[in-house]
């Protein structure tokens, strides 16, 4: 993944990826690890993309 610093991201997605990066962290995730992680949840729960990942944990109370 080529990184490009802030560089194509508007004001209200630079904390979004912070908090996003400091999830990953706390986790002890690398990047593949998380790819892994997220294509089985994907699976598991049917859904067809990462927003619907989030929805379904919005949804099922995961998140406050």
């Amino acid at each position: 993944m080529k990184h490009r610093g802030r560089r194509g991201l508007g004001a209200p997605g630079v904390p979004v990826a912070a908090e996003i990066a400091e999830v990953v962290a706390l986790a002890g995730l690398n990047i593949a690890q998380l790819k892994t992680r997220l294509a089985s949840i994907q699976r598991k729960i049917a859904a067809r993309n990462r927003t619907e990942i989030a929805v379904w944990a919005w949804e099922s109370g995961l998140v406050r």
